[in-house]
């Protein structure tokens, strides 16, 4: 039966009031608040139905969903595994919308994609009766983004990396590449989308320079893209980042963890020092006994070299300058 989100959330506040808890309390908690999310993403008249036990293998992922579903470990979840196992099962439902005509899958998940992926696997390992908890909705692409930001906004698992390139998304494919607009329907500022957008922009070389490109957060982002606006500090950048991605592909090729998004992030902004110019191998002329009468470098980059005379020699005047005439005449050969 379907209910309406505005009532389940009053039912909620009502039962924490009067803190009575009732079979089932938690659980309908957990759903309030996501209808309650779901309600300022899609109005507060939206008719969600109650919660269901399903089997995750009838779900597919959203292609909107930021969560990058095929980069998803065990160690990503093994938090959230080992709270299903404690807890006999999942608590906080995911949110899905029907699929019709696929007779492969019934739902698609707008929003849970990481306890898809632990309930998926602890059915495959030893837990078969492990069902996926969900609330149906039938939503509109735009409607399931807006509900899917809200909801990773509160959550610290996902990466900043996956939420620009869901944003980037988003804008081309709901906003008509207008990001005032975007901002407007997310209730966000134009420079906090601004700094996703610029993230999302950075080049592929820039992102595989980190390896996982994860590792990219909101700062790493605002400290390269400028480095990227002239041709000239762009080409050094990227030539870096060829590098380090090489580096990298060795790294995980031999099983070894990536280097650190610091060092990679030091890395590329050292690309735009300055190189440092060699310095001119100094050398002595000596007099027959021994004394060191002048030193002198090679020509640099300008054809210039400098002979100095060294104090406390004892030569002659005579004898300096016709040392100096033969030094110069050995350089310049």
């Amino acid at each position: 039966m379907a209910i309406k989100a505005r009532s389940i959330i009053s039912q909620a506040l009502e039962k924490r009031q009067a803190n009575t808890p009732e079979p089932g309390a938690a659980e309908n908690a957990n759903l309030s608040s996501r209808m309650s999310a779901l309600g300022s993403a899609l109005g507060s008249d939206t008719k969600v139905q109650t919660q269901r036990l399903i089997d995750p293998a009838r779900c597919r992922i959203w292609q909107g969903n930021a969560r990058i579903y095929d980069q998803l470990t065990l160690e990503q979840c093994q938090d959230l595994i080992d709270n299903l196992i404690a807890e006999g099962g999942q608590k906080i439902p995911a949110i899905v919308r029907p699929v019709r005509g696929n007779p492969s899958v019934d739902y698609e998940v707008i929003c849970g994609a990481r306890r898809h992926w632990s309930i998926s696997w602890l059915r495959a390992h030893n837990y078969p009766e492990m069902k996926f908890l969900v609330a149906v909705q039938d939503m509109d692409d735009e409607a399931a983004f807006r509900l899917q930001d809200l909801e990773n906004r509160e959550r610290q698992d996902i990466s900043d990396y996956e939420r620009a390139r869901s944003y980037a998304l988003a804008l081309a494919d709901y906003y008509d590449g207008q990001q005032n607009a975007m901002a407007k329907r997310l209730n966000v500022s134009e420079s906090w989308l601004s700094r996703y957008l610029t993230m999302a922009r950075l080049p592929d070389e820039i992102l595989a320079a980190f390896g996982d490109r994860r590792a990219v957060n909101i700062t790493a982002a605002a400290e390269i893209a400028p480095l990227l606006k002239t041709e000239k500090s762009r080409a050094a950048v990227l030539a870096t980042a060829l590098e380090l991605a090489a580096e990298q592909e060795k790294l995980a090729a031999s099983g070894k963890a990536y280097l650190p998004a610091g060092t990679v992030r030091a890395r590329l902004k050292k690309s735009l020092a300055a190189p440092k110019t060699a310095k001119a191998e100094v050398e002595t002329v000596t007099l027959p006994n021994g004394r060191p009468v002048l030193r002198f470098s090679r020509p640099g980059r300008g054809g210039a070299f400098q002979i100095q005379v060294l104090p406390g020699h004892g030569a002659s005047k005579d004898e300096v300058m016709a040392l100096i005439n033969q030094t110069a005449e050995q350089i310049l050969r």
